[in-house]
């Protein structure tokens, strides 16, 4: 199952989820970086890569996928919340296409290219 970008992912301007737009130079630099933050959730049975302002972060469980190297990841929200990174298919197969490795350690693509060519199964 591949991800899809759908209303929610960054954008320009402002959220794409609520709309909210920021009135200065600073909000805006917050809000892009919020955005920025990529959440994998589970919409109609769909894995979906969504950004959300602090607004619409999703109510209830989330974990995150951590880089063996860096500690950087996308977060899981909702059902997705409990799912292992490496056993679950829909999100170990959206690791692995954007170029994670899962297998000897969870490694974010950046830390690959610095850190060798660990497997990417």
């Amino acid at each position: 199952m591949s991800a899809v970008a759908r209303r929610g992912s960054p954008t320009g301007g402002g959220c794409p989820g609520c709309g909210a737009r920021s009135s200065s130079v600073e909000s805006a630099a917050r809000l892009r970086a919020e955005l920025a933050v990529r959440w994998l959730v589970r919409e109609a049975g769909e894995l979906v890569v969504r950004g959300f302002c602090r607004g619409c972060v999703p109510s209830g469980p989330v974990s995150e996928v951590v880089c063996a190297y860096c500690g950087d990841g996308p977060l899981l929200a909702g059902a997705l919340a409990d799912a292992d990174p490496t056993a679950d298919p829909a999100v170990g197969g959206w690791l692995v296409a954007q170029g994670w490795a899962l297998d000897p350690v969870m490694t974010c693509p950046p830390c690959r290219q610095v850190f060798g060519r660990a497997r990417s199964s």
